[in-house]
């Protein structure tokens, strides 16, 4: 079971409606993040710990308990089929630490889009992203002034897209609103931000000579200046660091 739980796909996962699979995916993600096999809170601090509505976790649990793929009692939500990979990820840890074998930084990572599944992905530098979301997702919340951190995985989301603590700060209290329901509210405008950070810079040569056409163009004062000029003053590398002028 523990195996088929890493890939899922077992036949009782593929089997499973399509809310039910995505609660499920969130609820195994929260326990691995954790090194658990069930949670002991009630059901509206599983919800908020794994990013669900609760109405979400409710209707998918009677799907889950029946397919014996959850155990569900009065104190606890347990996932039985996490018990042995939870063990064999925690001795990996104790020996990792006593200077065991190096963990690879790349681990197949199971995704979960609105509409369906998608296939396996490798994601590099993941140990590391896994620690920025831990930290940043409750302060994200925070930000955007929601109780509990709904739909926190598009953090992780921005997070390997490239997004930093002050980017996802930024953008958040920059268009936060009393329309927030989730942290996918910003998705958009985090998208915006990306594409602005990530946009090639001009070299210098152009970034001179843009600052100094628009002054022309504002003072019309003297003759206007040539890109040609600039070029060969400043230098005409991609970072444009050649010559001082």
């Amino acid at each position: 079971m523990a195996r088929s739980f890493e890939f899922f796909d077992h036949p009782k996962v593929a089997a499973l409606s399509d809310s039910a699979y995505r609660v499920l995916h969130r609820l195994v993600l929260r326990l691995l993040a954790e090194g658990a096999s069930c949670f002991s809170d009630d059901a509206e601090g599983v919800a908020a710990r794994c990013g669900l509505r609760l109405s979400q976790l409710h209707a998918a649990l009677a799907e889950l308990d029946e397919a014996g793929l959850v155990v569900v009692d009065t104190k606890s939500l347990a996932v039985p089929g996490l018990d042995k990979k939870i063990a064999r990820a925690r001795t990996a840890r104790e020996n990792g630490a006593k200077g065991g074998r190096p963990r690879r930084n790349v681990r197949p990572q199971l995704a979960v889009i609105d509409g369906g599944r998608c296939k396996e992905a490798e994601m590099k530098g993941d140990d590391d992203i896994d620690q920025k979301w831990r930290h940043i997702v409750p302060l994200a919340a925070k930000w955007a002034g929601l109780k509990s951190p709904v739909a926190s995985e598009v953090v992780r989301q921005w997070l390997v897209a490239g997004a930093d603590q002050a980017l996802i700060k930024a953008v958040i209290c920059e268009n936060t609103s009393s329309k927030v329901f989730s942290l996918k509210f910003f998705d958009s405008a985090m998208k915006r931000a990306l594409k602005e950070k990530n946009k090639p810079q001009k070299p210098l040569w152009e970034k001179k000579y843009d600052e100094d056409y628009r002054l022309f163009e504002l003072t019309g004062r003297g003759e206007p200046p040539r890109a040609a000029d600039y070029r060969a003053r400043y230098g005409d590398g991609t970072n444009g660091v050649r010559g001082t002028g």
